[in-house]
């Protein structure tokens, strides 16, 4: 049995570890997102990881310029994003259907809606205040779209996993003295 296949029969770890890559994925492309979006708006590239970091610190870590607790609301995003990507891989293991991305975009906007309505609002009400309620959703959107990315993640990984296939060639003899080009 290869590390990548270790598991139950139907379900094995290449497909949470493909969840969890496209989740990582997506939540380095909400933090590009929120880079653009910041420019559009001429707002601090930091007020959003910052707002995460309340999650963690409390709301004395919302500020609109870089501190010591920015990168860890940056890197709160892609653990949790990456999370809800492997279990997003668990779901799908490697099945390609058609419209995935569509499906993956809704994913992503019921996300949104479960965890600022639900989560958001009783850990942190700085973040329900301050949350730039766009540029969340359209990066919600956004992350759901990679994650629809997470079979053919699956697939490599199976591909670099398996047992390389040796093919024997039978004796050739050569005949005439030319050279074989």
């Amino acid at each position: 049995m290869f590390p990548a296949d270790a598991g139950t029969p139907g379900l094995k770890l290449r497909h949470a570890l493909a969840g969890l890559q496209a989740g990582v994925f997506g939540a380095l492309l909400m933090l590009m997102w929120f880079a653009a979006a910041s420019a559009l708006t001429r707002r601090s590239v930091w007020l959003i990881p910052n707002l995460f970091a309340t999650l963690l610190f409390g709301g004395s870590a919302y500020h609109d310029r870089y501190v010591n607790t920015s990168l860890a609301g940056a890197g709160f995003i892609v653990l949790a994003y990456g999370l809800l990507g492997l279990i997003w891989g668990m779901i799908w293991k490697e099945n390609r259907k058609p419209g995935l991305v569509v499906f993956g975009a809704v994913a992503g906007f019921v996300a949104y809606y479960l965890v600022s309505r639900f989560l958001w609002e009783r850990l942190s009400p700085p973040f329900s205040v301050y949350a730039p309620e766009r540029e969340l959703m359209i990066a919600h959107i956004l992350w759901g779209m990679a994650l629809a990315k997470s079979p053919s993640f699956a697939h490599r990984i199976a591909d670099s996993t398996a047992e390389p296939t040796f093919h024997t060639v039978s004796s050739v003899s050569v005949e005439s003295p030319e050279l074989i080009r």
